[in-house]
This record gives C-alpha cells, structure tokens and sequence, in this order.
C-alpha cells in the first residue's frame, strides 16, 4: 500500500475491476478477460472485507465482461451486496397504460420550435427600440 514502510507490495482489486471496466467499454473485451479470471480468482476475500463499494465493483466488471456476477469465483456478489443494506423491496406491478393524450413531459415542444422565434424576435425589436433611442439621445445633443 502506498505511505507503508515494510510492507510488501498488494494488489489492487479496485483499480483491476475499473481497467476491466474500461476495457470492456472501450471495445476490448478480449483484452480484459485475463484480469475478469484473476479477479474471478483472488478477489473474493477483497469483496468481503472491502464492503459494498468493493462488491459494487465486482459486479459492473462482471456485468461490464459478461461475466456472471452471481457466480464470481463461486461468490454471488449480488447476495453479498444486498446482505449490506436494507433488503431490496418488491416492485408493483406496471400499472395499465392509459388512452387518450397524455400530458407533456416538457422535453418535446408540440409548436415546433415557434416559441425559439418569437424569442428571437422580441429580442431583435428590443435591440432595435434601444438603438432608436440611442440614435434620437445623440440628436438632441447635437447644436
């Protein structure tokens, strides 16, 4: 670990788990399936000892890798985690889809961009109007 004096050099599980990550991201998948088997390998007691973060991470690079985070390493991250926190709560049911028009959500504009323009013009005639002010000020101050 960084700052110790003697002790001698450990792995690091979490940095491992975000270069797969990373990896797997990126496209690279083959190159990450090396360090998906050793984390599979010798992280195990990492994951336990390192809480819900390490767990956490475990079960993105699993998911990141298409590993099964259920079966990593004969350890079920995903009970490992749950066993951290509150126990996960049931989901309702979805509930019926409504007919008829449903309300905006605000992220689509029925007007197709008017309110843009009208925006743009009142804009315009504002700079017009104190330019037209401007303009007649400097007038009367003219002999």
């Amino acid at each position: 670990m960084p700052g110790a004096e003697d002790a001698e050099p450990q792995p690091d599980f979490g940095n491992t788990a975000d270069a797969v990550v990373s990896l797997a991201a990126s496209g690279h998948k083959d190159k990450a399936a090396a360090s998906v088997k050793w984390l599979e390998k010798n992280a195990g007691t990492w994951a336990k000892q390192g809480g819900p973060a390490a767990s956490a991470q475990l079960i993105f690079a699993a998911h990141a890798t298409g590993a099964d985070a259920r079966n990593f390493g004969g350890t079920d991250l995903v009970k490992q985690l749950n066993a951290t926190g509150p126990s996960p709560a049931a989901t309702a049911l979805p509930s019926p889809t409504p007919s008829g028009p449903q309300p905006s959500s605000g992220t689509e504009s029925d007007d197709g961009g008017l309110g843009l323009w009208w925006l743009v013009g009142i804009g315009l005639l504002f700079g017009a109007g104190i330019g037209f002010l401007l303009s007649m000020r400097r007038k009367k101050q003219q002999p």
